[in-house]
């Protein structure tokens, strides 16, 4: 019975995000998939199958594109040599926090302390090893109910450099993490820690591929 639960978690696990996880890319990291399905890809990051119009999407593209957020989300960002993936801390996805998922009967699971615990022992150093694999130019850890959970999965040792409006910029050992806010709420991630976001970038020198002919 054991083997077969850390075999159906395994395989979910093996997916880690979508989008295109280039080295030196962007990661946009949240909590765990929206919705209802959860994807068991057969390698650690999938094509971006979701709508362009998930909210989440829609804030990352206002973030990274100060012109046309829009074209840029929908032409650009998450397709193949944009260098912007999408990941979560949790795999298994659900509409949202409250929804009480059904370990054992969906995922063979004996309860939420069982999942967590995998989590923790299984896909944390896998997001570990392939950010440290791909070091992204990067890093936004999105949720601030779950921010310590960020820092552990991410083993984020220093203190906030600074406060970008309502979120935080870490530099860790040469690795940039900005705290943010859930992306889905527009009034805790708005214009002025967009515009701080943006600043911060340009100061790090991250660039971001917004035209579609040089993907």
């Amino acid at each position: 019975m054991m083997s077969e639960k850390r075999n159906c978690f395994d395989i979910i696990n093996q997916n880690l995000g979508d989008g295109d996880a280039s080295p030196r890319g962007i990661w946009f990291v949240g909590i765990e998939p929206g919705g209802s399905i959860t994807n068991a890809g057969s390698g650690p990051w999938s094509p971006w199958l979701g709508s362009e119009d998930y909210r989440v999407v829609r804030k990352m593209s206002r973030i990274l594109s100060p012109g046309d957020a829009d074209e840029y989300r929908r032409n650009v960002m998450l397709k193949e040599g944009a260098g912007i993936s999408l990941s979560n801390l949790y795999p298994l996805a659900r509409p949202s926090l409250a929804h009480r998922l059904n370990f054992r009967d969906d995922y063979g699971l004996e309860d939420n302390g069982e999942y967590n615990k995998l989590v923790m022992e299984k896909r944390w150093p896998l997001l570990r090893e392939e950010h440290d694999r791909l070091k992204p130019a990067v890093t936004f850890c999105f949720g601030k109910t779950f921010w310590k959970e960020f820092k552990c999965a991410f083993e984020i040792k220093s203190e906030p450099l600074g406060n970008l409006g309502r979120a935080e910029f870490y530099d860790d050992n040469d690795r940039k993490f900005i705290l943010t806010h859930h992306l889905s709420y527009p009034w805790f991630v708005g214009r002025k820690e967009i515009e701080a976001i943006q600043s911060k970038l340009d100061e790090l020198g991250v660039k971001v591929q917004t035209k579609r002919e040089i993907v």
